[in-house]
């Protein structure tokens, strides 16, 4: 009869044990982290409706090549959510052509542009230290417009700044290189709205990249 008491202390102890370790496992603490990110994007409008001069009621055709991107981020990683404020400069060139009325005369110019974007990514930890992730975010944009353009198109020439909304989709894979170190790629779709610069407007953009960086945390 004395026994019992102790037979039952030896029953629950370990018990008690597994379950505290369970819970451990099961929610481990957050980190912080920093991400730097360098990506290329490829432009998918329809550069005849892209550039639109609403003064002179005419179209210019603004056929956006291959851009680059740089990304950087910080962050706090949950475990299986990750949550992270982003900055990101793009560097958009371009050529200009008058498509309203029609013109031979070509022009050149860029779109570059600055977003701070707030984005969620959900993680799933695969075997041998791989890591897949997806995840999107929204934010806001700077485009710094700059077009210059020859003959007819003299009218088009404008140096100047817009705002608008962007938003993103990315999904991608991870690899840890250390216990605090990983090297990602993925693809990212990003779009934004128009941007009004007064007389010009900038129909909304979309661009899809292929990026590749690290992650540190801490």
């Amino acid at each position: 009869m004395n026994s019992s008491p102790l037979c039952l202390t030896r029953l629950v102890r370990p018990t008690l044990c597994m379950l505290t370790a369970s819970c451990t496992l099961a929610a481990p603490s957050a980190s912080a982290f920093i991400y730097l990110d360098l990506g290329v994007g490829f432009p998918s409008n329809d550069p005849a409706t892209l550039f639109d001069d609403d003064a002179a009621g005419t179209d210019f055709e603004f056929d956006l090549d291959t851009n680059t991107a740089f990304y950087g981020a910080i962050g706090i990683d949950g475990g299986l959510l990750r949550n992270e404020l982003e900055l990101t400069f793009r560097d958009t060139e371009g050529v200009l052509l008058r498509t309203d009325p029609p013109s031979a005369d070509a022009g050149s110019g860029s779109f570059d542009n600055i977003s701070l974007m707030t984005n969620i990514y959900a993680d799933l930890p695969l075997p041998a230290g791989f890591e897949l992730f997806a995840g999107g975010g929204i934010g806001v944009v700077m485009f710094d417009g700059d077009a210059t353009g020859t003959g007819s198109l003299g009218t088009a020439d404008f140096d100047d700044a817009g705002y608008g909304f962007a938003y993103q989709l990315k999904a991608g894979v991870a690899y840890e290189l250390t216990r605090n170190l990983q090297i990602t790629a993925g693809y990212r779709y990003w779009a934004s709205t128009e941007i009004d610069f007064g007389d010009f407007e900038l129909d909304d953009l979309e661009s899809h990249a292929v990026d590749i960086g690290l992650r540190i945390s801490f």
